[in-house]
């Protein structure tokens, strides 16, 4: 039961990996074609996510402490209001770094389903965004790669989930 389990779960994880990536680049493809990103901004989450997806194909190994990105976060806390005050010099421009930054901590440190969901949320933060920021066509593709990558990404969710629930005997 073990093996034909873990090789039938391999590939709808695999797909979820890739499906959840899809969301993130999607969102990330949207509030860049806004033209409202700095090019630090975007040179860093392109890096993450193509570093994401050279971790999901297996060509790169990385390992992040769990305290290593607390300290992340908590830095990026205490420089956020720097940055709204002297490098943005607005309330959105800086709150979009800070999602673009989480999308990176997230989408580099990810393994439980409490993370994945916390990436679907950061994508959606970020698809948010570009609907505030954006006034061309291009968003509207990248909206519909999000719904579509949204749909993949949700119903491997559930593959998951239930996968992993013990199986259910039936008592006639």
């Amino acid at each position: 039961m073990g093996r034909s389990f873990q090789t039938a779960t391999q590939p709808v994880e695999q797909f979820f990996q890739f499906s959840l990536l899809g969301l993130l680049a999607s969102s990330y493809c949207a509030l860049a074609g806004s033209g409202a990103l700095d090019v630090p901004t975007l040179v860093f989450t392109a890096a993450g996510l193509l570093l994401r997806l050279l971790l999901i194909t297996g060509f790169v190994r990385l390992d992040i402490h769990p305290r290593w990105t607390t300290a992340l976060t908590v830095f990026y806390i205490g420089f956020y209001p720097l940055d709204v005050l002297h490098l943005s010099h607005e309330f959105i421009p800086a709150t979009v770094h800070l999602v673009c930054f989480l999308a990176v901590v997230r989408i580099l440190t990810a393994s439980t389903n409490r993370d994945y969901f916390f990436v679907k949320l950061i994508a959606f933060l970020q698809l948010l965004a570009a609907t505030l920021l954006s006034d061309n066509l291009s968003f509207f593709v990248f909206l519909t790669l999000f719904v579509i990558f949204g749909v993949a990404t949700f119903c491997c969710s559930e593959i998951r989930r239930s996968s992993r629930l013990p199986e259910l005997s039936v008592v006639g």
